[in-house]
């Protein structure tokens, strides 16, 4: 029975596997006593009514028996143990050890019946508790005994399955100390300290403090007495590398076909060392290296490699590199040059870079511990892997497992570009090798050999630590004994207690301050003239824990961190902090400092002024991990109100880098958070932001109405009013979000700060486009622009770029529509965390090449675009690229698949989606047909009902077509001066075109003849998206050549001729045929060419 408890008969036993219910009911019974059938009948079947339950289980008893030959179990009203049925103990109380705890049932879970597995799960603590109590009471028996080691690996256990329990920490404190082991008593302690602290935010008790302060002044007093022996320098550095020949081999193997190289491994397998001497062999070389710290500063990594690649080119080509103006002129607090993307200048910058290191004579770069690195860095140098030509250097990275994605890593070694190496543990010969490199004296013996590689793995860090512990404390371990610490981390602590003060004070500073460690830093830390420090820094050096400003492994960074006592690390940062406040460091790295310091105002102002440099550098993941790092650091100070603001703007940022449903589970910690009016008001607001993206718009007009009603700032109720605003837009009322935000108008420059104007102004901007207020959209755009610019906000730019894109497509400036599109594909196309805005952007910019003729590339973008919104996700994009791939598909001949395209669902869509629908389908199937008639007119009362001029317009025009001339020709006047109100130059230029052969069939011509040059120059100078231009074109011709314009009309003709032609060389293979013989236009077109002299 996979239980801790077995039941067995008492005459004999036999061990009997169990299917899950059979050991349930037993475990049950037999831990709880006698109990009612029903219960345990109900609670094993829960699905079951009573009666059913019942029968099963007495099934169950049945089988059990026939299984067993037992009868284990006795059924009635009550169910209990059989008379003769005895519970066996796998071990007596008094046990000098506990074997390994059994889980309850284990591998059992029950998850489908709730009532037994909760059960399970208490009697699965209690359990567990018993168990720890049980080693506790092991290594307290054996302590009693005089056998510390038992007591010590009993404790050790504990620790391992209670590692929140203060006890098994206090009681490893005595017994190291008591095996003389100071140094390990005080590190557990501080990992006891540190526990308490994250878990339970309290300090040791006074039991536990008392015993390490004894464990302290042990190790004081001998500090003095203690004279280390010096170590071989073959420990401090093996003289060759061994057991590596293959990685060698084939390291040096990709380097000739010059592929990439990618080397992983685990700590201490010999990663960096490999590096030194390929460099050492392959000189010259680029080497970087990326230090703990940097993940939190977006291109930390990269300015270190950038400046690394600065020393080894000319100085003109350093001097004049965009990516170092960039990273050392502070990007977050200057505005970029034009509208450059920020990873694209620094992209650029870096090839340009590694050409001029090439020209130069150096064909490799070194990129070492990239675990470390930001995000920002790896994605950027993971690109110019990817797009480098032959030319450039040949790059070779090294990383623990896993920090570059396994997807990541995978798909370079699948490009041919990239060889993975794997640095995997010394075996057998290979590590004896390694050992006997050492020339230790005297030598260790093959079964001492294998007794080291057993008790380190493999590892070659671990085994020198093992080693240089062992030499350094003669006299401490008994023949054939090694150190046995649970990692190699305390090996490191016990070399760094044996350093003198001067540099132990100097190591530890140097922990704390990683990666901004340097000899100004420490002069001014420790109040020490920088020669003064020399001989500490010299120790350091020979003891192996510094090189240069940097540790020798990170590993003894980490060590040394963690020696020092936490109030010191307190003082320490605070100083560290103002050092690095005063020569400008980098507002990620100064945050956490002030946040080690005790200081969160100051993190706090940090920390937002790094999200905000995150973000103007396009890294909008970031910033929203730092605008929450920010407000956990307002709240620490007592500042709410200003937390959740900070919450509510990372909110923001994670909508637009992860799509809203990413941000669910911010809006439902700040909805609790909230307390106040105001900053439920703030939550809110966050709230329905997300809502409104995920195209649930009056439910976030509902709740940014009522958050209206409580914000308690300007800033909030300019959000709160914007949101109200776009969900009016979004429900096609945008003419009363328009005048929602009209009122702020004249004062929004004056009542919110910059990055707020740039918001609201892009806002505003949608509802003027929205409204058909196009002029004036047009100045609000720039506007806009202006601001981002300003501001170095290239996420704004790109916003106010699709506004001025919407505007040009609207008047029929499809070239400057495109050319708009294009810079915003151009500036987001490699920032992967502006994914949502970009996606929007590529189905913009597929409509209008669509409406160009770059079928191919239009559908790409389409595609592309939708993959990143489908249904459930922003529904109401999805919807605005299936209408655009089905027009798209009707101009290629493909009127199946651009009805396919309209029976997408349209749920939470908006209204102008739905009214484009509505006039696609009824296009498709025939203006003249029932259906489509049917269509029109829903269209056209959508269009009313939100005061849309252009869709009302053309459904009107459609309508139309099934009416006499001399109607239309009535009606049309008024309609072309609504469309010249709007400023919809191409809907005017259909409609005369309209209205010019309705007098021609009207027998008019001279009306016609003298308006027709005007109508075919506005028809070439403005095209909608919508229009597709040889249609127009064709009509024109006809028109020309019926009214006597021979020469007109030819130029027309071959103008719609051209643009066919050249549509053909951008049409997708499988197309062509369709989009020459099946597209109606074209057709036409080359029957009116034959025709034509």
């Amino acid at each position: 029975m996979p239980a801790s408890a077995e039941a067995t008969p008492a005459t004999a036993w036999q061990q009997v596997l169990l299917i899950d219910r059979d050991a349930g009911l037993l475990a049950y019974v037999a831990l709880t006593g006698p109990c009612p059938a029903r219960l345990v009948a109900g609670m094993l079947w829960p699905g079951r009514d009573d009666k059913q339950a019942l029968n099963n289980l007495r099934q169950r008893l049945h089988k059990l028996r026939r299984s067993t030959g037992a009868r284990l179990l006795e059924m009635g009203q009550t169910l209990s143990l059989a008379a003769d049925l005895q519970l066996a103990t796998p071990h007596g109380p008094d046990s000098a050890e506990p074997p390994p705890l059994r889980r309850l049932l284990h591998p059992f879970e029950y998850q489908d019946a709730p009532d037994f597995a909760e059960w399970l799960a208490e009697r699965r603590q209690d359990q567990a508790a018993k168990h720890g109590e049980q080693l506790l009471q092991a290594a307290t028996r054996a302590e009693r005994t005089g056998d510390l080691r038992l007591a010590l690996h009993c404790a050790q256990r504990c620790l391992k399955h209670e590692p929140r329990n203060e006890r098994p920490y206090r009681l490893l404190i005595r017994l190291h100390y008591l095996l003389g082991d100071a140094a390990q008593a005080v590190s557990t302690f501080r990992e006891c300290e540190r526990m308490l602290r994250d878990e339970y935010d309290i300090e040791p008790s006074a039991e536990t403090a008392a015993q390490a302060r004894l464990a302290l002044a042990a190790i004081e007093a001998a500090l003095p007495a203690v004279r280390t022996p010096p170590l071989p320098l073959a420990l401090l550095r093996p003289p060759r590398t061994v057991g590596r020949e293959g990685e060698v081999q084939r390291l040096l193997q990709a380097l000739q076909l010059r592929r990439h190289c990618l080397v992983r491994g685990e700590a201490g397998m010999g990663k960096s060392r490999l590096l030194q001497e390929l460099v050492a062999h392959e000189a010259p070389a680029v080497v970087a290296q990326a230090r703990p710290g940097d993940m939190h500063t977006p291109y930390a990594t990269a300015l270190r490699l950038l400046d690394a690649l600065a020393q080894a080119v000319p100085a003109d080509a350093a001097r004049d590199n965009e990516a170092l103006q960039m990273l050392h002129g502070r990007p977050g607090d200057t505005a970029p040059a034009g509208v450059r993307d920020p990873q694209q200048a620094l992209r650029s910058g870096l090839g340009s870079m590694l050409r001029a290191l090439c020209q130069h004579g150096t064909g490799l770069v070194v990129v070492d511990d990239l675990h470390f690195a930001d995000a920002a860095s790896v994605e950027l140098m993971v690109g110019v892997l990817g797009d480098v030509p032959a030319s450039s250097p040949v790059w070779v990275l090294a990383q623990r497992p896993p920090a570059l994605a396994a997807d990541t890593a995978d798909a370079l070694a699948e490009s041919g570009a990239v060889s993975i190496i794997d640095l995997h543990p010394l075996q057998g010969d290979s590590f004896e090798r390694f050992v006997h490199s050492l020339s230790l004296v005297p030598p260790l013996g093959a079964l001492q050999v294998q007794h080291l590689a057993r008790h380190t793995g493999g590892n070659p860090l671990f085994a020198l630590e093992t080693l240089r512990e062992l030499l350094a404390a003669p006299g401490r371990y008994r023949e054939g004994e090694l150190p046995v610490p649970r990692d190699v981390q305390q090996l490191i602590r016990a070399r760094l207690l044996r350093l003198s003060p001067a540099a132990a004070a100097l190591a530890r500073v140097a922990a704390l301050a990683v990666p901004d460690f340097s000899p100004e830093l420490a002069a001014e830390v420790l109040e020490t003239p920088a020669l003064a420090l020399a001989d500490a820094w010299a120790e350091l050096e020979s003891a192996q824990v510094l090189s240069g400003q940097s540790f020798a492994h990170d590993l003894v960074q980490e060590a040394a961190r963690q020696l020092t006592p936490e109030p010191i690390a307190r003082h320490t940062h605070r100083r560290i902090a103002s050092h690095l406040a005063r020569v400008n460091a980098d507002a990620a790295r100064l945050a956490q400092h002030w946040q080690r310091a005790g200081e969160p105002q100051q993190a706090c102002l940090q920390y937002e002024q790094a999200a905000r440099q995150a973000a103007r550098r396009g890294r909008l993941r970031e910033a929203g991990e730092l605008l929450l790092s920010a407000a956990q650091q307002a709240e620490a100070a007592g500042q709410a109100v200003t937390g959740l603001q900070l919450r509510a703007r990372a909110t923001g940022h994670v909508i637009q880098s992860q799509g809203p449903e990413a941000a669910a589970p911010l809006v439902a910690d700040m909805l609790q958070r909230a307390e106040k009016p105001a900053e439920l008001a703030l939550a809110r607001i966050a709230q329905a932001t997300m809502l409104l993206w995920s195209g649930k718009n009056a439910e976030a007009g509902a709740l940014a109405e009522a958050a209206l009603a409580d914000a308690g700032d300007d800033v909030s109720r300019s959000r709160a009013t914007r949101i109200v605003a776009q969900s009016l837009r979004q429900q096609g009322r945008a003419r009363e979000g328009l005048a929602a935000l009209r009122p702020w108008a004249e004062r929004v420059d004056a009542l919110l700060d910059v990055e707020e104007q740039v918001s609201w102004w892009a806002d505003y901007t949608s509802l003027l486009i929205s409204t058909e207020h196009l002029n004036e959209a047009l100045l609000a755009a720039d506007r806009q622009s202006a601001l981002s610019r300003a501001a170095g906000d290239s996420q704004a730019v790109a916003t106010g770029l699709i506004n001025q894109c919407v505007v040009r497509a609207s008047v029929g400036d499809l070239p400057g529509a495109v050319g708009s599109a294009r810079q915003v594909h151009e500036l987001l196309a490699d920032q992967q965390q502006s994914a949502v805005l970009h996606g929007m952007n590529r189905i913009q910019l597929g409509y209008l090449l669509g409406a160009c003729g770059h079928f191919a590339e239009a559908l790409q973008h389409l595609e592309e675009g939708r993959l990143a919104f489908d249904a459930e996700r922003m529904p109401w994009i999805h919807a605005v690229a299936c209408n655009a791939k089905a027009r798209l598909y009707a101009w290629l001949g493909q009127r199946a698949r651009a009805l396919q395209q309209l029976q997408q669902p349209l749920p939470g869509t908006t209204v102008a989606a739905r009214i484009t629908r509505l006039q696609l389908l009824a296009e498709l199937t025939g203006l003249n047909t029932r259906e489509a008639a049917g269509w029109l007119a829903e269209a056209a009362g959508l269009a009313a009902e939100a005061g849309l001029v252009g869709p009302a317009l053309i459904s009107r025009l459609h309508q139309l077509r099934a009416s006499p001339a001399a109607e239309r020709a009535r009606v049309l006047p008024e309609m072309e001066a609504a469309a010249q109100a709007a400023g919809y130059r191409w809907l005017l230029a259909v409609l005369q075109l309209q209205r010019l052969e309705d007098l021609q069939q009207l027998g008019q011509p001279a009306h016609a003849v003298r308006e027709l040059p005007a109508v075919a120059e506005l028809a070439r100078h403005a095209s909608g998206p919508s229009v597709y231009t040889p249609q127009t074109r064709l009509r024109l011709a006809v028109l020309a050549r019926s009214l006597g314009q021979a020469e007109l009309g030819h130029a027309l003709l071959e103008e719609a001729a051209q643009w066919v032609h050249r549509a053909e060389k951008h049409c997708p293979a499988e197309f062509q045929d369709s989009f020459r013989y099946r597209n109606e236009t074209n057709l036409l077109l080359r029957s009116e060419r034959q025709r034509s002299p």
